[in-house]
């Protein structure tokens, strides 16, 4: 009997320290995993490394009984368990290093504020609920487990709340080099909390004073996150105004060049009722002095009157105007533009998203092609959709420069601060997408995939 409340409880507590941590590490990473499964996979495992720290656990007090070699054998078997669970995360998951570090710290601090203050509870109030042979058991005893349980019940909605609400849009917003130092931040506050609880994990029971410094690491790490999160908060207001400013921008630009096809066309109106005019005044000359000829003029006009045709890019109207304007503006240019278009009567995705992403595109594409030569300019969009996954590739001639940081491609423009591709980038997560540039042979390639659904 003893043996299965001993395999029990070392299981839950196993469980509720890992998975709660685990659910909220893969969560920023939702369809950046190698696996197609992953939830199945990552779920068998925790309960698999449960099974064997509760059964390593067990076995460490049959053969030694309630001693410390049976308590640091157990935290020694988690602690490997442990780094499992951290290789395998960094395995599975498609993503910067700096990305992977600063979440697993972020999460471990919070796993770490909950075992710290159940710690203090159950050290506090433990012996006055369950009685003092509880307490010979850790680690998990069963009162221990049960304030676990309880404490874990009240935090976790609040992490989960603060990942979706503030980590999830710090990914997005810093780029590697600037999540680096995030991270890098992360794990020194981790550092000095576990250093902090180290030195007073000891004196937590007797000394009110080692709480009191524990508590106040705890408040000191949660100010930095929060003035943290607070900062990138502001920053990803400014830049969406951007992007929005951007969009507007281009749509200006559209309407503008519609305003300028208007104006041609009501010209063009003008002259060819003028010039028809012309035509029915020589007409009704020709039937006055010489109705035989009325048949071969009226020929010989039909034969100069020029056939026109209007292809349209695709049934969406916002694309087939934001394709339009650029494949205009582009041929003005001197630009070869050559445009597949292959899209389904509905989608999910937004026309403002869609317009974005092939704006923010098309747009560097001319500024690169206007570098070059005209017999040289080259433009090439395929859009298509199947497998309910939304395809754009935008292909570009250029001149072979291009301007990097930290890997990242930034802008030619004197900002440098290449905000189209971003927000490509940023739409393409979006949708639980992906957005990749490469430049091969004097080319330079686009390519954007989003699934048809967003998670947000």
């Amino acid at each position: 009997m003893n043996i299965t409340i001993d395999l029990v409880r070392l299981f839950a507590g196993f469980f509720l320290q890992i998975f709660p941590s685990a659910y909220l590490c893969t969560l920023p990473f939702k369809g950046n995993m190698r696996t197609r499964h992953p939830q199945a996979l990552t779920y068998s495992i925790i309960i698999g490394m449960a099974l064997i720290f509760s059964i390593a656990g067990t076995a460490a007090k049959c053969f030694y009984g309630v001693s410390d070699t049976t308590f640091n054998i157990s935290n020694t078997v988690f602690m490997i368990l442990f780094a499992v669970c951290v290789i395998y995360f960094c395995v599975i998951v498609k993503a910067p290093a700096a990305k992977k570090l600063f979440v697993i710290c972020f999460v471990a601090i919070f796993a770490f504020f909950i075992s710290l203050v159940t710690s203090v509870i159950w050290d506090r109030f433990g012996v006055r609920l369950f009685g003092p042979g509880y307490i010979d058991d850790d680690p998990y005893s069963v009162g221990y487990t049960v304030f676990l349980l309880l404490f874990t019940s009240v935090v976790f909605p609040l992490a989960y709340y603060i990942t979706k609400k503030y980590v999830i849009p710090m990914l997005e917003v810093l780029d590697n080099t600037e999540l680096a130092y995030v991270a890098a931040m992360s794990v020194l506050m981790l550092l000095l909390l576990s250093f902090g609880f180290a030195v007073t994990r000891t004196e937590l029971i007797e000394a009110s004073a080692s709480v009191f410094i524990c508590l106040v690491l705890c408040i000191a790490v949660g100010s930095v996150y929060t003035v943290s999160f607070i900062f990138v908060r502001k920053l990803k207001e400014q830049q969406q105004l951007r992007i929005d400013v951007l969009r507007a921008e281009h749509t200006n630009n559209m309407a503008q060049e519609q305003y300028k096809h208007i104006c041609e066309n009501i010209e063009s109106q003008r002259q060819l009722r003028h010039n028809f005019r012309q035509q029915l005044i020589t007409l009704r000359g020709l039937c006055d002095e010489q109705p035989e000829k009325v048949q071969e003029y009226l020929a010989e006009y039909i034969n100069h009157i020029p056939e026109y045709s209007i292809t349209p890019v695709c049934t969406n109207a916002v694309l087939n105007s934001i394709i339009s304007y650029y494949k205009s503006t582009a041929e003005t240019e001197g630009f070869t533009f050559k445009c597949n278009v292959k899209l389904p009567a509905v989608m999910n995705v937004p026309d403002y998203d869609l317009v974005t992403i092939l704006g923010n595109l098309l747009e560097n594409a001319l500024d690169a092609g206007r570098l070059l030569p005209k017999d040289k300019r080259l433009i090439i969009v395929n859009i298509g959709y199947s497998h309910k996954m939304l395809g754009i590739t935008v292909d570009n001639s250029f001149d072979g420069t291009l301007l990097t940081e930290n890997g990242n491609f930034i802008s030619t423009k004197h900002d440098h601060d290449a905000l189209g591709l971003k927000s490509v980038k940023n739409i393409a997560d979006k949708y639980n997408g992906s957005a990749s540039f490469e430049s091969r042979g004097g080319m330079f390639y686009s390519a954007v995939m989003l699934t048809n659904n967003s998670r947000q």
